[in-house]
């Protein structure tokens, strides 16, 4: 398989309000409010029909501590030889939420007291067969506060 190209369907977007529910590797509705559409061209290159799975991450964003890699989302295709086809994989931006510790009443902070939240920042998304196979990039802005 060869990739080629990576689109998102926004270049930028607003931070969501912290929570401390983290959301579902698939978006429960796609075209809801924080939902991004990274779209991946795929060709088979092949001789025989195959099966790939189109994953997408985020390598993180500088002055963050976000993880050096985050599946943000993947999509199955199967394409027959020489096809090639745009393979859109939906995520949700809230995905990037790190924790965040909250102290209490001013006493040092529990183990469960804070919430998570999304750091403002540049993200690279990038999208391959595997997490260290990721041949195409693009960039997510992340707007609002840092928390």
């Amino acid at each position: 398989m060869s990739y080629d190209g990576l689109s998102l369907s926004a270049a930028e977007v607003a931070a969501p309000a912290p929570t401390r529910d983290h959301p579902p590797l698939t978006p429960r509705d796609p075209a809801g409010q924080g939902v991004v559409t990274a779209t991946v061209t795929v060709r088979n290159a092949g001789a025989r029909p195959a099966e790939e799975l189109v994953q997408v991450y985020s390598l993180g964003a500088s002055g963050t501590d976000s993880p050096v890699r985050l599946l943000l989302g993947y999509r199955r295709v199967r394409l027959e030889p020489g096809e090639t086809a745009s393979v859109a994989v939906p995520f949700d931006t809230a995905r990037l939420a790190l924790w965040h510790a909250a102290a209490a009443s001013g006493a040092a902070p529990g183990l469960l007291d804070g919430d998570l939240r999304v750091p403002a920042g540049a993200y690279a998304v990038a999208a391959g067969a595997s997490s260290v196979s990721l041949p195409v990039r693009g960039e997510l802005t992340v707007t609002g506060p840092t928390g």
